[in-house]
């Protein structure tokens, strides 16, 4: 499982989320870690025997110096994968990947049971619980207590988990029922994302560059992938020799055969993804994509009547399928993504089940995002001039921000604690005006460092989505492209995709004060409360998500301001050192 991250919940209540690739500069956190790299500092002592590949370790550091707590004070430690299931099913797990090599399992199943041991030994020395939870049931329990829903559907599609690739759930307001899961191998998530390395990118890497692309495509292709994706009354079937291959870097002997069976080579790297036929290609994937999904929410539907629809796994990181969903068809009217769709939700999603296992109360949903790691201005300022840089400080660091957005400038916005998911929600944002594609190329070419034909998003005022979003829908995680109406299109030209989407951020005052705040002062400026936001980084690198990395990614780029914390930087004269 990719995207270690760890989360703290006391008494039903989130105190802190931490996501590894933050803490150790390395995207989705997937390292090895060697033993000699541990301290033994007082709290962290146990995990001194603890070498492996996924652990969040500095995430868990985080958590605990949030809570001020030891290790040896959490009454329950929770993993969002049913490791002693499999070791317990090891035939049923082997039937899950046909073609997997024999020497490949056995060393999965050893690795399995090193982690079994070392995480057992860890908290029974320490008189800690541990309770592993079903990796669809984390998924699951993250997409719905997240959410305020009282009664909704929930559908969890990923690459993998124990058995299962896909669980269908219905929640009454007291008790979680699964109506169907998707056995491995059948797996969407493996579709896309072997899809995905057909068309030249980095499989379980860039899935979003493939969504991007289907948009200036034709699903030519889509009678090719029907006949290896195909739905069921109990869900849906792949075939699995299309899609488990040596491509997979899992264990499997046999070659790809996508490039027989589709009819396109795979793409080479002087090739550019625009040039025919790989935008059809992947406009066809995520049409059999679109068509399998609402095939499970159909069943979902029919089961329940419910018109509420909760998603999460990896596939529910895919904005567009998302807002297809409760735009193209009769099922869903309200729609929810938490914004750690992906692996990393399944920490809070494992901590949120047993909590409501074991009390029956419905833990806290997630009103905002930000429950990563903040610093103070002093902290701030201590780092600036130790480093003898040009800065002033402000009391109206919105309003300094937005002027210099409506002047025409980038602003590298670093402000409170850091938002959890991959999407940046107006805490380390790079911003610049939403109705300008010039902003936009400056963003891709001097900023970003990345392909011209990416869209991007546009954070909003949520009081305002009405005048800007079809239909008028609460979206505060970035996780559903909608369409933009049509008298908002030249306001949103530099944020919308050639679909006519735009993947918004709807903002609350009381979510994110200071951020809405800057909404609010840029629609005086400009008429518009409507920004392009962005990550805050460059291509290849996690979100920032300390000050010395706002800064140097604002030295080394063409961002033109820096406001971090009460503090603005410029890359001009105006700037005065303290």
């Amino acid at each position: 499982m990719d995207d270690p991250a760890a989360a703290l919940l006391r008494d039903g209540r989130i105190v802190a989320l931490g996501e590894e690739e933050r803490f150790i500069r390395v995207k989705h956190g997937v390292i090895s870690y060697a033993q000699d790299t541990f301290t033994t500092n007082e709290e962290m002592s146990p995990f001194v025997d603890v070498d492996v590949r996924f652990f969040p370790r500095e995430s868990i550091r985080f958590c605990l110096r949030v809570g001020g707590l030891k290790w040896s004070d959490l009454d329950v430690v929770c993993l969002a994968f049913d490791v002693p299931a499999i070791l317990r099913e090891r035939t049923r797990y082997a039937r899950g990947f046909p073609g997997l090599t024999l020497a490949a399992l056995r060393h999965r199943f050893r690795a399995f049971r090193d982690y079994v041991r070392r995480l057992t030994d860890l908290c029974h020395s320490e008189g800690i619980r541990l309770v592993f939870v079903r990796h669809h049931l984390a998924h699951t329990a993250g997409a719905l207590f997240s959410s305020e829903m009282r009664r909704a559907m929930v559908l969890t599609m990923d690459g993998m988990g124990e058995f299962d690739s896909a669980r269908l759930s219905t929640f009454n307001g007291s008790e979680l029922e699964t109506l169907r899961s998707s056995p491995l191998p059948h797996s969407l998530g493996r579709v896309y994302s072997s899809t995905t390395s057909h068309l030249g990118f980095r499989s379980n890497r860039e899935e979003e560059k493939v969504m991007a692309l289907a948009g200036y495509g034709s699903p030519r292709y889509l009678e090719r992938f029907r006949r290896l994706v195909r739905p069921t009354n109990e869900g849906f079937r792949i075939e699995p020799s299309a899609f488990w291959n040596r491509e997979c870097n899992m264990g499997f002997a046999r070659p790809s055969t996508l490039a027989a069976r589709l009819g396109v080579p795979p793409r080479p790297p002087p090739v550019s993804p625009l040039d025919p036929p790989y935008p059809d290609l992947a406009a066809s994937l995520q049409e059999i994509l679109f068509e399998i999904s609402s095939h499970l929410c159909r069943i979902l539907f029919d089961q329940s009547g419910y018109h509420d629809l909760c998603l999460a796994g990896g596939v529910a990181l895919n904005c567009e399928n998302n807002g297809r969903l409760v735009t193209q068809t009769d099922m869903v009217r309200d729609l929810w993504v938490q914004p750690q769709a992906g692996d990393a939700g399944t920490a809070l999603g494992a901590a949120y089940w047993v909590h409501f296992e074991e009390t029956g109360a419905r833990p806290e949903p997630m009103r905002h995002a930000y429950y990563g790691r903040g610093y103070s201005d002093a902290e701030i300022e201590s780092l600036l001039r130790k480093w003898k840089l040009p800065y002033e400080p402000t009391s109206d660091v919105a309003g300094v921000a937005a002027e210099e957005i409506a002047n025409g400038r980038i602003v590298g916005w670093f402000q409170g604690a850091s938002e959890a998911g991959p999407r940046a929600l107006g805490a380390r944002s790079l911003l610049a005006l939403p109705g300008s594609r010039r902003q936009a190329q400056r963003m891709n070419d001097n900023v970003k460092h990345r392909e011209r034909w990416r869209p991007f998003s546009p954070s909003l005022c949520d009081e305002d989505r009405k005048h800007f979003l079809l239909p008028d829908l609460y979206v505060p995680f970035m996780t559903v492209a909608l369409p933009v109406r049509s008298g908002a299109r030249s306001s949103l030209r530099g944020v919308t995709h050639v679909t006519g989407t735009t993947r918004a951020q709807t903002v609350r005052k009381e979510a994110n004060p200071e951020y809405h705040r800057l909404l609010r002062r840029l629609a005086r400026s400009t008429g518009t409360s409507a920004v392009l936001n962005t990550s805050f980084n460059v291509a290849g690198e996690p979100i920032v998500d300390h000050p010395r990395e706002a800064v140097l990614d604002f030295f080394s780029t063409g961002i033109d301001v820096l406001a971090i914390g009460h503090f603005v930087l410029r890359k001009d004269s105006s700037s005065r050192s303290r």
